[in-house]
């Protein structure tokens, strides 16, 4: 059981996630994607959300004390050792290293409230932003990150494609901006779900559904792929499940296996309708 909280607590398995997200997107638009980058995209995520965890982790205390260093020590070891998987495969991967300045800059930008002394000092608007971004961000990351370098036209059919990956992703973030309304409320930190009041989020999750299944519905007329309209509906069936379960209080492994895990099965969704699997 400590080994599978360190899997979920250090970003292990969000980095996991990503990656087959990004191995997904080149199924979903008939492009292959090579293992060097779906690494790059596991190193870069892991590389992201511990150099996260540490920096929030520093924001609970005044001074840092030996025992703090032995804290965050696990963090500092993947962080380190993450970086530099991610500058020898940036290497090998010239065409992603402007890609890269721009996730390492949304990285900075959504972690900036912590870099703040008061929280009371961030205007109420970043929190909506913060949620926002952070999905703007995984979609940037598992749609763009695998296929920069290639000849990418935007039809009709891609952009349909990049919006359900970022309502997809936005729901997620949502559904982790209800779970910490409470403790937000408390440290004076705000959010999707601490600015918009409970009926406005309903609605806000609602749309966001019925966008979904309208893309589906367009991306199917578009292509008359029953792998895409299998792989999306399966999606938005899964999240609204997790979304009507979030209204219960739930427990750590319901957010960081189930909701993190939608993007894993979202992908393994794609794996099971697609036939010439390779990369």
């Amino acid at each position: 059981m400590r080994v599978l909280k360190f899997v979920f607590s250090h970003s292990i398995f969000a980095a996991v996630c990503a990656a087959a997200l990004s191995w997904q997107t080149g199924c979903l638009i008939n492009q292959a994607i090579s293992i060097t980058v779906l690494l790059f995209i596991f190193f870069s995520t892991l590389a992201g959300y511990n150099f996260y965890w540490i920096i929030a982790k520093k924001k609970s205390i005044t001074t840092i004390s030996a025992s703090f260093i032995q804290e965050i020590s696990s963090y500092l070891i993947l962080l380190l050792f993450s970086t530099l998987m991610m500058l020898y495969l940036l290497a090998q991967l010239p065409e992603l290293w402007f890609p890269s300045l721009v996730s390492v800059s949304c990285t900075v930008l959504y972690s900036w409230p912590l870099w703040k002394s008061s929280p009371k000092k961030i205007p109420p608007s970043m929190g909506v932003m913060k949620t926002f971004l952070l999905a703007l961000t995984w979609t940037y990351v598992t749609i763009w990150f695998p296929l920069a370098g290639k000849m990418l036209e935007w039809t009709p059919d891609f952009l349909l494609h990049l919006l359900f990956r970022f309502l997809f992703m936005l729901m997620l973030c949502i559904l982790f901006d209800k779970r910490d309304t409470e403790a937000d409320l408390k440290s004076s930190y705000s959010s999707v779900a601490t600015i918009f009041t409970v009926k406005q989020l309903q609605l806000l999750c609602n749309a966001c559904f019925l966008l979904m299944l309208l893309v589906t519905f367009l991306c199917w007329k578009t292509n008359s792929s029953l792998m895409v309209l299998f792989s999306n509906l399966a999606s938005v069936a899964a999240t609204y499940l997790l979304y009507r379960l979030s209204f219960k209080p739930r427990g750590y492994y319901f957010y960081y296996f189930l909701v993190d895990g939608l993007m894993l099965f979202s992908a393994l969704v794609t794996f099971i309708t697609h036939k010439p699997f390779h990369f």
